[in-house]
């Protein structure tokens, strides 16, 4: 349940539980604490990525501490945006989206396009971190088949047992030209009436204003990838006024993911930080991207 609500609210709301639903037991629980409970928790620091922002809270022995919790204002969005931007030059995705519309198309339906691109690459899956690289070779020798069949591997090696008796078979051009494209990192995607779509090893770049967000400052200009988030606060009736914006005003500065999980760890006693340094959690639609924690809390 929202952590916002009056005490008279939380009354309202359990008699309309008990009363209309006839529910044996009912609680209040802040959306924090039940992530980390989910994650057999008790104490940590909840990273929560949403659209527009971030929102960092403390949870200590299973106690939210909502003063000492930071938002900072980029989100999920901001990396849209990014990516898209980035997106312009490669000339694959840009001769992609022309020939489809025979290069007559409105540049804000580009725009739309190249985020419409970006969005689907991070929710397929095909965006990794820096920090995890190639994936690891496999030991040779005895394989683990309880190991395997538990962490759901099993397809994994099949698949990679095929692929080294395919390449046996291979010429030695054939090995030399697998070994570029997998150097290269290509990755090809169905996207609307664009047909195929490759994009290389600029889609790892996603993450990057979240723990850079000067990057943001040339795309956040106007335009499309301009959103006043300030205005939208507005529109969604929220009372705050969120400082630091991004740019609103010339030389603005946002605090980096980082250095803002750091910034509300350090508000709490030095008893409570090291439990909530080693229970760091990411939360939202972000977190299918295994690894976004490693690469600014290393």
């Amino acid at each position: 349940m929202p952590s916002g609500l009056s005490r008279m609210s939380q009354l309202l709301i359990c008699r309309m539980v008990f009363e209309r639903f006839n529910v044996p037991g009912f609680t209040f629980i802040d959306r924090p604490l039940a992530s980390l409970y989910a994650a057999n928790l008790t104490s940590g620091c909840v990273i929560d990525i949403g659209q527009d922002e971030t929102d960092i809270v403390p949870v200590h022995e299973s106690l939210t501490h909502h003063r000492s919790a930071f938002t900072i204002s980029v989100g999920i969005r901001d990396c849209e945006r990014y990516l898209a931007q980035i997106l312009r030059s490669n000339t694959s995705v840009m001769a992609a989206i022309g020939n489809a519309t025979h290069g007559q198309q409105h540049p804000k339906m580009i725009e739309m396009n190249l985020l419409g691109i970006a969005r689907q690459l991070w929710k397929e899956g095909h965006i990794k971190v820096p920090a995890e690289g190639e994936p690891e070779p496999e030991e040779e020798g005895t394989l683990d088949i309880a190991a395997l069949l538990v962490s759901g591997r099993e397809r994994a090696l099949i698949e990679n047992i095929a692929a080294k008796r395919t390449n046996k078979n291979l010429s030695k051009a054939d090995k030399e030209r697998e070994k570029e494209i997998q150097a290269m990192d290509l990755v090809t995607i169905q996207y609307s009436i664009f047909g195929n779509i490759t994009v290389g090893k600029e889609r790892h770049r996603f993450c990057e204003p979240l723990f850079d967000p000067g990057l943001l400052t040339g795309i956040n200009a106007e335009g499309l990838f301009g959103r006043d988030v300030q205005k939208a606060l507005d529109e969604d009736s929220l009372p705050e006024k969120v400082e630091n914006l991004k740019g609103n005003e010339e030389g603005e500065i946002i605090m980096p993911l980082h250095a803002a999980v750091h910034t509300t760890i350090m508000t709490r006693a030095a008893s409570e930080r090291p439990h909530l340094y080693l229970g760091l959690l990411i939360t939202g639609d972000l977190a299918i991207i295994h690894g976004v924690c490693y690469v600014g809390f290393d």
